[in-house]
């Protein structure tokens, strides 16, 4: 039985894959640490695999094709449906992908929240960890982004654009689990690039526990230097996460915004409040960390840039504005059948369609980065 795991690079939008947050340096995939937890067990249980990084490399006598494509790669996906076509390798893929493409109906096998679990079952591995300990086996061989899985729990908030937002396991990785696995991707002989690794997961801050632990070891293994990027919600953090977040070396955090309209906030169900946040923001650049910070526009007709653009500069927010932007030859949105994904933030989130439709999203979109001086193109 011949498995493949294919992990590409992420597309690149302007200055998407020039930003220091965990998309990483331009051109490189990222270590997705579900396929690489695949890949660990694969390993563990003596089976033989093939990394990818391209739909040109999986072997001609595959029998499994695994991977975690979202829906950015709409079109990168468009060509892969033309070698599933004439091949007879079974080829499996996140229900939520499927149901974001009009290849749905191509693909050979579906797998739940719980990827690895499922993966080893269809591969018949019975005894699968949610989190398998990353080995030097389960690298790519070429160079890839660090990015680590430490929790797929489901957020308190219940934000309807954002996987996390579904119900599912809330274990998290262990604290020494992420520090040897850490340790593992960062050792000399691995094609790591030498970056920040990105830690994903619904919100460091949910856990205070585990960070605590997780700092403490990081601080005496041989990554204690490594910085780190990973999530946060800036209006919960208090002055105990603000100083872990230091001694964890972290370079930047994904706080993200969205927007500051409390009507719009609801209707989304994403549980904020503006004014901490923004309190929040100032802590952490104050202590000298990074703050991605996402402002989606698209949510909802209702949206102003005129009072997101006096919000982020009455509280010198420095915003990542991006939006969802659907490419279809029609402008009847019932045709539309292709979309992508224009954002400065990484996965994950799902199309979203306002009544008035994605010119005057694009407009408003226009007009914020106007007014916040950003460039329109970026």
């Amino acid at each position: 039985m011949k498995v493949a795991l294919l992990n590409p690079a992420p597309p690149t939008y302007g200055g998407l894959s020039a930003e220091t947050c965990c998309i990483g340096p331009a051109g490189y995939p990222p270590y997705n640490s579900r396929l690489g937890g695949l890949a660990s067990i694969l390993g563990d249980a003596g089976r033989k695999f093939h990394y990818v990084s391209d739909i040109g490399e999986v072997p001609t006598d595959a029998d499994w094709v695994f991977t975690l494509l979202i829906p950015g790669y709409e079109r990168f996906i468009a060509s892969m449906m033309k070698w599933v076509k004439c091949k007879k390798a079974a080829f499996c893929v996140p229900p939520e992908l499927a149901a974001a493409t009009e290849y749905g109906a191509s693909f050979d096998s579906l797998i739940g929240a719980d990827y690895i679990a499922a993966a080893g079952k269809l591969l018949g591995i019975r005894k699968v960890d949610q989190y398998p300990q990353v080995k030097p086996h389960s690298l790519p061989p070429k160079p890839f982004i660090p990015w680590l899985n430490i929790s797929d729990g489901d957020c308190p908030s219940g934000c309807t654009y954002c996987s996390y937002s579904r119900k599912g396991p809330k274990e998290w990785r262990s604290p020494e689990n992420t520090v040897k696995s850490l340790e593992v991707m960062y050792a000399p002989a691995s094609k790591v690039v030498r970056c920040p690794v990105y830690l994903a997961c619904p919100e460091i801050d949910l856990n205070k526990v585990w960070l605590r632990k997780f700092v403490a070891l990081k601080n005496k293994s041989s990554v204690a230097d490594i910085q780190i990027i990973t999530d946060c919600r800036a209006d919960w953090m208090d002055d105990e996460v603000l100083e872990l977040l230091v001694e964890a070396k972290t370079h930047e955090v994904i706080a993200a915004l969205e927007t500051p309209n409390k009507e719009i906030l609801k209707v989304v169900d994403r549980r904020m409040d503006p004014l901490k946040y923004a309190a929040g923001y100032k802590k952490l650049r104050a202590a000298g960390i990074k703050v991605n910070c996402p402002v989606m526009f698209n949510l909802d007709d209702r949206e102003d840039p005129e009072k997101v653009a006096a919000f982020c500069r009455a509280y010198e927010i420095v915003p990542n504005p991006g939006i969802m932007k659907y490419y279809a030859s029609s402008r009847d949105w019932a045709k539309l059948k292709e979309w992508d994904m224009i954002c400065e933030w990484p996965e994950p989130a799902e199309p979203l369609r306002t009544r008035k439709g994605v010119d005057v999203a694009l407009a408003k979109l226009a007009k914020f980065k106007e007014l916040m001086g950003l460039d329109h193109n970026g």
